[in-house]
């Protein structure tokens, strides 16, 4: 894989499971609950083990600050972040943090990807038109030098 899609991808993802996580614990929805709905919903698999994981600790008395914090799958931090979410009791406020962040990350991505595409994509369809227009040039620069 492109390690920079990768990390764009990993935002993504988890723009998407911070904010449903933070409006579902609004709702009222137990911290288990969520887990098992992330775990049984993500398209990702990386990312249902991750749930998975966590929900398993959480079922044996684990406590989710030190899980999230040993977990390989979130940065630093987020770890941290969602630790001091977790002990202030202020965990779906950070939720919503860590998702603007991460929606931040993902637009500053596309918009890289954007500037490197867009002169690459001008020079491919440049070349594309002068070859549909060769045949039709061919003959008009042949006629001018022969005039």
């Amino acid at each position: 894989r492109f390690p920079p899609i990768g990390r764009l991808r990993r935002s993504m993802i988890l723009r998407d499971f911070f904010a449903l996580w933070g409006l579902i614990l609004e709702k009222g929805v137990s911290l288990t609950r969520c887990l098992e709905l992330f775990a049984q919903s993500s398209p990702f698999s990386g990312f249902q083990q991750t749930c998975r994981d966590l929900l398993e600790g959480l079922k044996n008395g684990e406590d989710l600050a030190r899980q999230i914090a040993a977990h390989p799958y979130f940065e630093r931090q987020e770890r941290g972040c969602l630790a001091a979410g977790i002990e202030s009791g202020k965990l779906s406020a950070m939720l919503g943090a860590l998702s603007r962040l991460h929606e931040l990350n993902s637009e500053q991505s596309w918009s890289a990807y954007r500037g490197l595409f867009t002169p690459l994509c001008t020079l491919v369809l440049g070349g594309l038109f002068l070859l549909l227009l060769q045949p039709l040039l061919g003959p008009l620069l042949d006629l001018q030098v022969s005039l």
